[in-house]
C-alpha cells in the first residue's frame, strides 16, 4: 500500500490530468472504472503513475499488464 495519498480535490486532479502526457482509461459501458497516467517522452521512455480502479472492480484485472 502506498504511503501516500491519493488527491481527493477535483482540481488537484483536473491540474495532474492537465499536465499528464497520456492518460489510459478503463470503462464498463459508459462508467469510468480505471485510469491511469504515463509520463513518456512518446520515443522510447515511460513511467506508470497513479493507477486507479473503482473498488467494485478491484481484483478482476482491470490495470495489470499483459
Amino acid at each position: 500500500m502506498a504511503d501516500w495519498k491519493m488527491p481527493t480535490d477535483l482540481q488537484d486532479w483536473e491540474d495532474l490530468t492537465t499536465y499528464t502526457p497520456l492518460r489510459v482509461t478503463a470503462y464498463s459501458g459508459d462508467r469510468l472504472i480505471g485510469f491511469a497516467r504515463v509520463l513518456t517522452d512518446f520515443v522510447r521512455w515511460g513511467e506508470i503513475y497513479d493507477v486507479v480502479v473503482d473498488n467494485s472492480f478491484q481484483g478482476k484485472g482491470i490495470g495489470e499488464l499483459e
